[in-house]
């Protein structure tokens, strides 16, 4: 059985940050159990929630295995929390701007040359 490598910085800085992504998103759904009277719209916008916090903990898990279709899935992930941040700026909704916040910071550690070394190897 070969050894696990050892994650570069930045891709420890990114499973770090999709942690971040991920106790945020478990904030977020506890605020939604706390509304009184749970109804099915309110279960719907719970699963809708919960959606993005159970991929960044699936990817966050999976990121020490590395390979290239986990490469194309974080960045798949992160361009479409890129665009649902610009959707709600284009609402009109100013958390649009802090929900760009990490998307970018992944991406820009992700993007390195020694993370794109050991996902793409």
């Amino acid at each position: 059985m070969p050894l696990p490598r050892s994650l570069p910085t930045s891709l420890k800085t990114v499973r770090t940050l999709l942690y971040v992504a991920v106790a945020a998103t478990g904030l977020q759904a506890v605020g939604v159990l706390l509304i009184p009277g749970p109804t099915p719209e309110i279960l719907a916008a719970l699963t809708l929630v919960a959606l993005p916090g159970a991929a960044a903990l699936a990817l966050a898990l999976r990121l020490p295995r590395g390979r290239r279709p986990l490469f194309v899935a974080l960045l798949a992930f992160q361009a479409w929390l890129l665009l649902t941040a610009l959707a709600r700026i284009g609402l009109g909704e100013p958390q649009g701007f802090l929900n760009l916040v990490l998307p970018v910071a992944v991406l820009v550690f992700l993007l390195r040359p020694s993370s794109r070394a050991f996902l793409t190897s």
